[in-house]
């Protein structure tokens, strides 16, 4: 890349060279002597700029105050030609400097945040933002927004989104139809774009598909195909030669007669399906055979075979269309009921001023694409940044693309394009569910080439994974039909990097005695019999086998590192990182470390309140508001925050009393030095203010008496401390934090 004659380049890269080579690509423009606010940066997440930001900066103070033979080496390993050399030498001693007080700065962002730039800057007739409110948080307002499009269909029973959310409901569950919904809120920037935002947007969406599938939702195919005798009577042909072959064909020869008599058109088509496909949807192949050819002759054998292809062709023809029409009958639905919910979720957000991550997506697109002011700001865009660098770019979503292609026509249009690094890895597309579309790489890849000449530049040495590793990923996306044309096989850094790949054997549902009986057809009185279900423990099968195979790491593992001098050192936790599908069983496989007293920091959301610690304290506070509640109290007595025995529960069990803590009051010989005794004086005394403090002061309180952090500190194995700890510091914050 020669970023100083502005020739467009875009890289191509694997996963252990993206964030090195978006780097390289920011200090090969700075060293070209481009000035730092010509350099826009943008990245997917707030992480990956964080990141790219602290990189740079590094980079850039290493060259400060290298050594002529270091600074020499990093040019080199950057491409720099030998001849000039000394002068980027020279330039970058003082790049560090004229970064920091560069005015403006080099900017390094989110998409977001800089269509958030874009709409805050954006002129004032424009309209773009205003006085709105990015909400991140949107859940809530999606379930309120679910209330106002219900309370609408009662109100209006025969209006189009009642009657499609009827059909949904009916066909489809309405659990499955509620997430059909809430994904078309998700993806509602793609149908703006599509059918824009007219009155007759669903209509004319709807008119276009019906158009592109050419099929009448309203017509009854199946009826249609059998309304002709020829389709009828080749599959009556097609069930006399199966009557002369094998017993199974004669069996399906049977299915088909009395389909045929029937008369009635899906019984026949159901049939003839049957006959000619598996259950699976695949093709039933038949093969000439000298068994056959006996059975049928020759000319019969090439009868049934000619038939059983020909009327396999149009079957198959018929299904397809018919799941075309069942498209279509679905967004017939689907599309008055979606903008139904859609125009109530934009309602809630007009009346309370706020926008969330999608609108600013779809308004930064309209203001550079669609908006009578796009030339204004795209000038301004082309007078402030020269060098574009896009990172992740596999995460990009259409929207995303055709905001940055109508900036990119315009400049080309005016002859001003700025140099585009793009840096990208369809492998590794993550964020599907976020409309991400891993296809823009090469679509985006494609119009720089065509369009700008740009160069491609590939990457297939990974420097974070060993050639183990590699092989598996070579192996596996070889074998993938999508990569399989173009994929090139990645090599190691360092090929005498150790490493391996071990599949642990499968967790599998362990064979009860109830599997292998005949189950009892009779009706269940739910008043007298339970029901009977058999736990599904595979997961907890699996993290059993995960612990296992952590203290065989911990036990015979060693690191090596890449630094010649660090040699061998053995592996901690600290080394581990556990990856999982979802967070769905994320909790399994805690409790799992938790019972091995393996330490361990996890990213699942709202795991707090499961913790045990914090258990305690619910059941302790849900006492203090209901001080009746026995069970509560056994539960806030037997924690480490007093320390109570299963012997001293017993002993307060068998006194007499209404409840246990009128029993804990009334025991006039207890000593007070004693467990019970100590939490007697403590909850009576938290009791008196429990309805006078704020619950973030109420717990301080209760934190400071209560000696909790030093008991459950004492109370837990030292693996856990620290978290156990941590946990208790959070539950308090957020007690603070809702206020």
């Amino acid at each position: 890349m020669q970023p100083a004659t502005r020739d467009r380049a875009l890289g191509r890269l694997s996963s252990a060279g993206l964030a090195r080579r978006w780097c390289d690509g920011a200090a090969h423009v700075r060293l070209a002597g481009v000035a730092p606010g010509e350099i826009l940066a943008i990245t997917f997440t707030r992480a990956a700029a964080q990141e790219m930001t602290t990189r740079l900066r590094e980079w850039l103070q290493f060259l400060a105050g290298a050594d002529s033979a270091a600074a020499r080496q990093f040019l080199q390993a950057r491409f720099v030609p030998e001849a000039d050399m000394e002068a980027a030498q020279s330039r970058a001693r003082l790049l560090h400097e004229r970064v920091l007080t560069a005015q403006p700065a080099i900017t390094i962002t989110t998409f977001h945040s800089w269509y958030l730039q874009l709409l805050r800057n954006a002129p004032l007739s424009a309209g773009a933002m205003g006085s709105l409110t990015l909400n991140e948080q949107t859940a809530a307002l999606v379930d309120e927004a679910w209330e106002l499009f219900a309370e609408q269909c009662r109100r209006n029973p025969s209006g189009a989104g009642a009657t499609g959310l009827d059909v949904l409901f009916r066909d489809h569950g309405r659990e499955s139809s509620r997430r059909l919904l809430r994904n078309f809120l998700q993806h509602r920037a793609d149908w703006w774009a599509y059918a824009g935002r007219g009155d007759d947007a669903v209509t004319d969406a709807i008119e276009r598909m019906r158009r592109a599938l050419d099929v009448d939702p309203d017509v009854d195919l199946v009826t249609e195909a059998f309304a002709g005798a020829r389709l009828k009577a080749d599959g009556m042909l097609f069930a006399g030669l199966l009557e002369r072959n094998s017993p199974t064909d004669q069996a399906v020869a049977a299915l088909l007669n009395t389909a045929f008599h029937s008369n009635e058109s899906t019984a026949m088509f159901d049939a003839l399906y049957g006959a000619l496909f598996t259950g699976k949807g695949e093709r039933r192949v038949r093969k000439s055979s000298k068994a056959q050819q006996k059975r049928l002759g020759e000319e019969g054998e090439a009868a049934l075979l000619a038939h059983h292809a020909g009327l396999r062709e149009r079957v198959e023809a018929l299904k397809a269309r018919l799941v075309d029409q069942q498209s279509v009958r679905l967004h017939v639905a689907a599309l008055p009921a979606a903008t139904g919910l859609l125009e109530a979720y934009q309602r809630l957000k007009r009346d309370r001023q706020i926008v969330d991550f999608a609108d600013v997506e779809w308004l930064a697109y309209e203001l550079l694409a669609e908006h009578e002011q796009a030339i204004t700001l795209l000038y301004k865009l082309d007078s402030r940044y020269r060098h574009i660098l896009l990172d992740e770019f596999q995460d990009t979503n259409p929207l995303q693309w055709l905001s940055l292609k109508a900036w990119f026509d315009a400049s080309a249009a005016a002859q001003s394009m700025p140099t585009v690094f793009l840096v990208g890895d369809p492998k590794q597309a993550i964020y599907r569910f976020r409309r991400a579309e891993a296809k823009l790489f090469d679509a985006a890849r494609d119009w720089l080439v065509r369009e700008q000449g740009a160069a491609v530049l590939e990457q297939n040495e990974s420097r974070r994974c060993a050639q183990p590793v590699l092989d598996i990923v070579n192996r596996v996306f070889t074998q993938e039909p999508t990569y399989a044309a173009d994929f090139r096989a990645h090599d190691a850094h360092d090929p005498a990097l150790p490493g391996r790949v071990e599949v642990l054997p499968l967790a599998l549902r362990e064979i009860t005695a109830t599997d292998t009986v005949e189950i009892d057809q009779t009706l269940r009185n739910p008043l007298t019999t339970p029901a009977h279900d058999d736990e599904d423990m595979r997961r907890e099968l699996e993290a059993a086998q995960l612990v296992g195979k952590l203290g065989e790491i911990l036990a015979t593992w060693e690191i090596v590192s890449t630094s010649p001098t660090a040699g061998r050192r053995p592996a901690t936790y600290a080394d581990i990182m556990i990856l999982v599908r979802r967070r769905t069983h994320l909790h399994v496989y805690e409790r799992a470390l938790r019972r091995a007293r393996i330490p361990f920091a996890t990213s699942r959301q709202g795991g707090l309140l499961d913790t045990l610690e914090v258990q305690d304290l619910l059941a302790l506070l849900g006492f203090l508001v209901s001080p009746f509640e026995d069970l509560k109290l056994a539960h806030a007595l037997r924690s480490p925050i007093f320390d109570c025995t299963d012997d001293d529960l017993m002993l307060l069990a068998l006194r007499a009393g209404a409840t246990w803590w009128s029993r804990l009051v009334d025991w006039p010989d207890l000593d007070p030095e004693s467990a019970l005794g100590r939490a007697r004086k403590l909850l009576s005394r938290w009791l008196e203010c429990a309805d006078r403090l704020p619950v973030h002061d109420y717990l301080d309180k209760i934190y400071f008496e209560g000696d909790v952090e030093p008991r459950y500190a004492s109370a837990v194995p030292f693996a856990i401390r620290d978290a156990v700890i941590a946990n208790l510091h959070a539950f308090i914050e957020r007690a603070l934090a809702l206020d």
